[in-house]
């Protein structure tokens, strides 16, 4: 996977509201907007990953949301905000519902008790 900084030293909410408008995966690291630029080989796997996960939630009728468009916000040790964007997010459906004007990004890592 290939990164390419495109900006610096920004909070979470200044990454989710300058976010580029071109197509692509995007993370908060060390303050700057990294594009991530997955092989082909990555991304078929992610999304036969997701299909699966999806699948299996409509099977046995889970409340939970399967995507790989949300951007996660997580902090360094030293405390520096970092937005993650996983390949494959599962949340709690009841959760994603509660702001459904929010942009599609959690400032909580997603809690999944099984």
């Amino acid at each position: 996977m290939i990164t390419t900084p495109l900006t610096s030293q920004l909070t979470f909410e200044e990454f989710i509201s300058q976010l580029p408008d071109e197509e692509g995966y995007y993370e908060l690291v060390n303050g700057e907007i990294m594009r991530k630029l997955p092989t082909r080989r990555h991304e078929d796997l992610a999304d036969f990953i997701l299909r699966q996960f999806d699948k299996e939630v409509e099977r046995l009728q889970l409340n939970y949301r399967v995507s790989g468009r949300i951007v996660i916000q997580t902090e360094t040790k030293q405390g520096q905000e970092q937005g993650r964007h996983p390949d494959i997010t599962v949340v709690d459906k009841t959760l994603w519902e509660a702001q459904p004007t929010a942009y599609s990004a959690l400032l909580e890592p997603p809690q999944l008790v099984v």
